[in-house]
């Protein structure tokens, strides 16, 4: 083959190289204008939907271990406090409170935490495992 045929060949396939990639700066371009507008972290997640496999799995748990406490306080409730449902309202209490959180936290956006605010909640809670919410009763 001639040279000249050589090289219009090479030509034509740098210029098909360079318009794919100067297609892919410009698609890659307009995908980062299109997240850099959608990337901004908000607090709470419009949108987004419970997994309610996991839901029905905390709220069998929870039954559960409301029916168990039951059964097995009611004598020394009813022996110590004169009321045999003292201890199961009381959990049930912080049971409908804590299911209430966890809608509630469930709905918040998760890369919220790769700032300082986890450093915040790591350490916080290091704290209250250490030394508690001021009471040294359960030691």
């Amino acid at each position: 083959m001639p040279k000249e045929v050589v090289k219009n060949k090479k030509t034509n396939v740098n210029k098909a190289k360079t318009k794919t990639s100067k297609e892919k700066v410009v698609k890659a371009n307009k995908a980062r204008e299109a997240t850099s507008e959608d990337s901004r972290i908000h607090l709470f997640v419009r949108g987004k939907r419970l997994d309610f496999g996991l839901v029905a799995i905390v709220l069998v748990l929870v039954t559960v271990g409301l029916v168990m406490l039951l059964s097995a306080s009611t004598p020394y409730s009813l022996r110590t406090e004169g009321d045999s449902y003292f201890y199961f309202t009381k959990q049930l209490k912080f049971a409908i409170a804590g299911i209430i959180l966890m809608f509630i936290i469930s709905k918040i956006d998760y890369r919220i935490f790769n700032s300082r605010i986890a450093w915040l909640a790591y350490f916080g809670g290091i704290r209250i495992y250490v030394f508690g919410f001021g009471t040294w009763h359960w030691c």
